[in-house]
């Protein structure tokens, strides 16, 4: 999903195939195949929207998976899953979630230039 080229990272979009989704299900359960899915088809309308539309569309489809930290989901205290990871559990953390939409926003057209992602540690809480 990431090319690294002289310094430059360039974002490519989401890939969708049938091996993908069986992959899915194989890995996952027919659910997390069900959640690809869904995933295609919202980037696949993508064409007739508006940008912040895409932005309201991308935002309300990951919102609706459940949040855990990554002790929880993978026993690792940071682990960036990619969009499949987290559909597969149906779960995400912070950057889980940015990562998704990051990359779901790149697949339905949204000029990579418009969109970033900073990762932010806290040194104390």
């Amino acid at each position: 999903m990431l090319i690294l080229l002289a310094g430059w990272v360039f974002a490519q979009g989401l890939s969708f195939s049938q091996a993908l989704l069986d992959w899915m299900e194989r890995e996952y359960g027919a659910q997390a195949r069900d959640r690809v899915v869904a995933l295609q088809t919202l980037v696949e309308q993508g064409d007739g929207l508006g940008e912040k539309e895409k932005l309201r569309s991308v935002n309300r489809f990951f919102n609706r998976i459940d949040y855990a930290d990554d002790f929880a989901l993978w026993d690792q205290k940071d682990y960036w899953a990619t969009p499949f990871e987290v559909l597969g559990i149906n779960s995400a953390d912070c950057e889980d979630y940015a990562i998704a939409k990051y990359f779901t926003l790149i697949s339905m057209g949204v000029d990579e230039e418009r969109l970033k992602i900073t990762y932010v540690k806290s040194l104390t809480l």
